[in-house]
């Protein structure tokens, strides 16, 4: 991993990217949580507290911001300059990987009372219905980001811990797609900027429904082919050598 990726999201706030290469903002705050919340750990000594740390700390700073250039008298400029912070901060979502440190330490800790309660149907359904209102609004706001992260890890925990969860997707088909699942994370964006530039001439009026569906479609296969094939002969061969 170049150094360049893990400032991504730092990169593209402060002297903007190549289009083709935008998406790497979310890979680049991965890897900044990964590289400081084990030291975070190692000082506090416990799990919980310095994940809810981090999620407190961060919804603070993202509120103070947001109510900054909303209710302060402040220049045109620095009106500017706190709206594009809120979105570097909106786009630095570490509340989300520490709600996935607490569903993982519920469960590496064996919390039967919390998990118990997960595990139960009507919780699952209510978390499934949740789902379908927090995604799609997901973007307005940090507090229903951090909501859509709860849904997930819910899901997630009943998957790996239920043994009556809602979905089961450990099957060959679905382990494959997660073992290719980084490059079709990599290739999409620059195959849906190809495929548009490639499609936009024959777009029209009375042909939307089949031009979007031929589209989005095509987009859908081409990334997973793309991922399948750089995973069978590129990727492969290095976890091969790493691992040897």
């Amino acid at each position: 991993m170049c150094s360049s990726d893990l400032l991504s999201n730092f990169r593209i706030f402060f002297a903007g990217s190549f289009v083709l290469l935008i998406h790497l903002w979310s890979l680049g705050a991965e890897e900044q949580f990964y590289a400081v919340s084990p030291w975070l750990i190692k000082k506090s000594n416990n799990y919980l507290k310095t994940f809810v740390f981090i999620i407190i700390l961060k919804m603070s700073v993202k509120l103070m911001v947001a109510s900054a250039h909303r209710l302060l008298p402040l220049s045109a400029e620095s009106l500017l300059f706190l709206k594009h912070l809120e979105t570097f901060l909106f786009k630095l979502p570490i509340e989300a990987f520490a709600m996935g440190g607490i569903i993982a330490y519920l469960f590496i800790e064996k919390k039967e009372a919390v998990l118990n309660f997960l595990y139960q149907p009507y919780i699952q359904w209510i978390n499934i219905l949740s789902l379908f209102v927090t995604v799609p609004l997901g973007h307005i706001s940090e507090s229903l980001q951090l909501l859509v992260s709860i849904n997930f890890a819910i899901i997630i925990i009943n998957m790996a811990g239920n043994s009556k969860p809602m979905f089961l997707l450990d099957n060959k088909y679905s382990n494959y797609i997660g073992q290719i699942s980084y490059g079709i994370y990599m290739y999409q964006i620059p195959l849906i900027y190809l495929i548009l530039n490639i499609f936009k001439p024959y777009y029209t009026i009375d042909h939307a429904v089949f031009w979007n569906v031929l589209y989005y479609s095509t987009c859908t296969v081409l990334s997973i082919l793309t991922a399948l094939l750089s995973y069978e002969f590129i990727e492969r061969k290095f976890i091969s050598w790493a691992r040897n």
